[in-house]
């Protein structure tokens, strides 16, 4: 699917073409997908450009991914509140 410069995509929320890489500060940059994938994940990820992160779910996963520097960031427990509990 062809998409010009100026369509907006969002995906999960985020609106794919405004995020930037803190390292390189490209914007070939997609989230990053956490859960066991099935095909339509695949799919998804070749379609809308996101990045498959495993099924492995740990609040300090991060949630972001540069694909022009191979930089990671964001933290999973800090895009998600609520879904980890912080023992007192």
């Amino acid at each position: 699917m062809a998409r010009s410069s100026r369509d907006q995509v969002v995906y999960a929320g985020i609106d794919l073409q405004s995020m930037k890489c803190p390292a390189c500060q490209a914007t070939d940059t997609a989230p990053i997908v956490y859960g066991m994938p099935s095909s339509a994940l695949f799919e998804k990820e070749k379609r809308y450009k996101i990045k498959i992160g495993g099924c492995d779910i740990s609040p300090d996963n991060p949630t972001k991914y540069c694909f022009a520097c191979g930089h990671e960031w964001g933290l999973f427990a800090d895009d998600t509140p609520g879904m980890f509990h912080k023992p007192q």
